[in-house]
C-alpha cells in the first residue's frame, strides 16, 4: 500500500476498516466508501449523495477540476454519488483527505443531503451491501431487493446444478447399462434364431404347396424367406439391448 497501511487511514480519518482494502463511514454527514486496489494502483472515493442539478453539476466540476489540475485523479458523478479515483501514490492519503473534505462541503453548503447511491432515497441509515461488483452504501429496500436478488440467483444455481448432476447422472447411468443391453441382445438373438427356423419352417412348406423348390418361382420365394428372416433377427436383437438397456 506504498508504506501505508490501514491506521494510516483509520487515524487520520473518519473511515473504519471494514475488510482487508475495504473502509467505510460517515464523513460531514455523508456516507463514505473507499476501496484500496493495489493491482490497478488506484483509490476509488464514493460519497452518496442526493441527485445533483445542472448548476450544482457544473460548479462541483469547477471546484473538481481545481483540486485534481496537474494529476491522474478523475471525478466521475453519478445520480447519486460521487466517484473519485485517486492514483495510488505516496501522497495518495492527503490527496483523498482534500477531495472528500472539499467535495463534502461543496454538497453540505448546497444543502445536498446523503441519500442512497442506488436509488437515491434519502435515509439517515444505510447499510453495506455487495452488490456483486463492489460493497456499496444501500438503503433498506435496496438491500432487501438486493437480498432476495441475490437468494433467487442462488436458487437458480441450486436448481441448474440439481439438473446438472441428475444428467451425469443419468448419463453414467446409461453408459453402465451398455453391458446389460449386450447380454440382452445376445439373449434376445437366441430367441430370434427359434423363431427364424419357425419362420423357415412354416413359410417353406407354403411355398412347397405352391411351388418345387427347385424351379424358379421356388428360388425366388426362398430368398424373399431369408430376407423375413434376417429382418425378424435384427428386430429380436434390437429390441433384446433396448429391453435390458432401458432404466428400471
Amino acid at each position: 500500500m506504498n508504506s501505508f497501511s490501514a491506521i494510516d487511514i483509520i487515524r487520520t480519518s473518519d473511515l473504519e476498516e471494514k475488510e482487508i482494502n475495504f473502509f467505510a463511514g460517515i464523513h460531514r454527514n455523508y456516507y463514505v466508501t473507499l476501496l484500496i486496489s493495489p493491482i490497478n494502483s488506484i483509490v476509488e472515493l464514493c460519497i452518496c449523495c442526493a441527485a445533483l442539478n445542472a448548476t450544482q453539476n457544473t460548479e462541483l466540476h469547477a471546484v473538481v477540476n481545481m483540486l485534481i489540475k496537474g494529476s491522474k485523479d478523475t471525478v466521475i458523478y453519478d445520480d447519486y454519488s460521487v466517484v473519485a479515483t485517486i492514483e495510488l501514490k505516496h501522497d495518495w492519503i492527503t490527496r483523498m483527505h482534500i477531495l472528500l473534505d472539499n467535495i463534502c462541503k461543496y454538497l453540505a453548503s448546497r444543502m445536498i443531503p446523503t441519500a442512497c447511491p442506488a436509488c437515491g432515497k434519502e435515509e439517515e441509515q444505510l447499510g453495506i451491501g455487495d452488490t456483486g461488483r463492489g460493497k456499496i452504501f444501500l438503503c433498506k429496500d435496496c438491500l432487501c431487493e438486493m437480498n432476495d436478488n441475490i437468494l433467487r440467483m442462488r436458487e437458480e444455481a441450486e436448481k441448474n446444478m440439481d439438473k446438472m448432476t441428475y444428467s451425469i447422472r443419468q448419463s453414467k447411468f446409461v453408459r453402465n447399462d451398455i453391458g446389460r443391453g449386450i447380454q440382452g441382445a445376445l439373449l434376445w438373438s437366441l430367441f430370434g434364431l427359434i423363431i427364424c427356423a419357425v419362420e423357415y419352417a412354416v413359410l417353406a412348406s407354403i411355398v412347397k404347396m405352391f411351388f418345387y423348390l427347385v424351379t424358379y418361382e421356388g428360388n425366388q420365394s426362398l430368398t424373399l424367406i431369408y430376407v423375413i428372416m434376417t429382418i425378424t433377427f435384427i428386430v429380436c436383437v434390437f429390441y433384446g439391448y433396448q429391453k435390458y438397456s432401458r432404466p428400471d
